[in-house]
């Protein structure tokens, strides 16, 4: 601040230089002292979210979006009504309690907010989702992909480490409203629908890549990569459970039902010929043994009577 002051006038010069000095003292104050927050609700994704606003509304209290202007929810002394996915009730109305409950929070529902009464501002608030952070671990050549989760524009950012062991962020991928722009380095290996994709992974690959909503300057998710080695077919099979070799099902399944089909054959075969069979066959043995048994004891009964019949009688005289 330049200060002129009047030689002919001293007086003046010290009154303007009390003035400056007010002047200047007024304005660090101001600036040293924070401005405050700008109201966020927090949630996370396609989990519940309160949006809070207190006080008593003796008429009709509104949430209204600021994106489209539209009013999801109001209650006044009879009733309230919500748009789907959003729930205010009654109860807490009439209690001074105006939450607004946001039942899934989406990307789609990032806006400002604002709780009325009887048309006055009450409260104002944006609804912001958390980031998520994602653990990411691939083989060398494999592909990554990265899904963008808005329809906004996306900026894809990725903390790499240089030849020199520095670190250092570059922007892979950024959308505009007419086309895409790839880094250099990626362009070959790089391509976007729906989501980012790089192809054939190498362990330079490894770090952390961020997914930004462009348009507000807001971290949507990062995902930390890992690259490892490529793992060779002996070391597949001995850690993984291979899948099936393909036509490997069908013949399993064929050889499960020939057997089956075989076993319910035998079975039948056993119940209408063997085992009638074989029943018959132990009645028959068990009728010739008794049959012999019994003859052997009428044998044995002939033989003691006619060996009774010829042996001499024993008498003795009484001189």
């Amino acid at each position: 601040m330049l200060i002129f002051c009047n030689s002919a006038r001293p007086q003046g010069c010290g009154m303007n230089l009390y003035t400056s000095s007010v002047i200047l003292f007024w304005q660090l104050v101001s600036t040293s002292t924070p401005s405050p927050a700008p109201p966020f609700g927090m949630a996370k994704l396609n989990e519940s979210a309160a949006l809070t606003c207190h006080g008593k509304c003796p008429g009709t209290a509104r949430w209204i979006t600021s994106d489209k202007r539209r009013t999801v929810a109001q209650c006044n002394q009879t009733a309230c009504l919500a748009e789907e996915g959003f729930n205010i009730t009654h109860d807490q109305y009439l209690t001074g309690d105006l939450s607004l409950t946001i039942t899934a929070a989406e990307y789609s529902k990032r806006t400002w907010y604002t709780c009325q009464c009887d048309g006055k501002e009450i409260h104002r608030v944006y609804l912001r989702i958390e980031r998520i952070d994602y653990n990411r671990q691939i083989e060398h050549g494999d592909n990554f992909t990265v899904d963008f989760f808005i329809s906004e524009r996306v900026k894809v950012t990725f903390n790499r480490t240089d030849d020199d062991g520095r670190q250092k962020s570059v922007t892979l991928y950024e959308s505009s409203e007419k086309k895409v722009h790839y880094h250099p380095d990626y362009e070959k290996r790089a391509l976007s629908k729906s989501c980012f994709i790089l192809n054939d992974v190498r362990e330079s690959d490894s770090g952390v890549f961020t997914v930004w909503d462009a348009d507000n300057d807001e971290i949507i998710a990062t995902h930390t990569l890992s690259v490892t080695a490529k793992k060779t077919k002996n070391e597949t099979e001995e850690g993984k459970v291979l899948p099936p070799v393909k036509g490997e099902q069908v013949y399993s399944s064929w050889v499960v039902g020939l057997w089956f089909c075989l076993g319910l054959v035998l079975g039948i075969v056993l119940h209408r010929f063997v085992f009638p069979f074989l029943l018959k066959g132990w009645d028959w043995v068990k009728r010739k043994t008794t049959n012999a048994h019994s003859t052997a004891e009428e044998n044995a009964s002939a033989s003691a009577s006619a060996s009774a019949e010829k042996a001499p009688l024993n008498t003795t005289s009484s001189v």
